[in-house]
């Protein structure tokens, strides 16, 4: 298995509706609400895959090294900091594991094609 770069929650951001008043306007839950999770590296197309698979309260932005958890609280985000970098260090792992997999299984289609157009030029 090849090294992972790790990947932790930087900073914690706030969007439009994270705020009392966008909430109290629109009759949402005054309790809860999204927070922002800026990360240290930007996610590839597997991590996002298995963190919406396993996190189901996430969102993702074109920014791929922002992830936004739609239901929370700023309290929930501190209180859960360390168990948050725990799950996204474990899908992160999960993530290359599956990259791993299907790039080895693209070298084998790639190579059984090779082999069945070799024989087929020998007839």
């Amino acid at each position: 298995m090849s090294a992972v770069t790790e990947v932790t929650i930087v900073r914690v951001d706030l969007v439009e509706e994270s705020f009392k008043t966008y909430r109290d306007l629109r009759d949402e839950d005054p309790a809860l609400y999204p927070v922002m999770l800026v990360l240290s590296r930007p996610l590839d197309d597997f991590e996002r895959s298995i963190l919406f698979k396993w996190w189901q309260n996430i969102e993702f932005t074109e920014d791929r090294m922002q992830v936004l958890l739609r239901i929370a609280t700023l309290e929930q985000v501190r209180d859960e900091l360390g168990e948050l970098n725990g799950r996204l260090a474990s899908a992160i792992a999960a993530a290359s594991e599956a990259r791993e997999a299907a790039q080895a299984e693209d070298e084998r289609l790639r190579a059984l094609a090779a082999e069945i157009n070799a024989a087929l030029t020998q007839q």
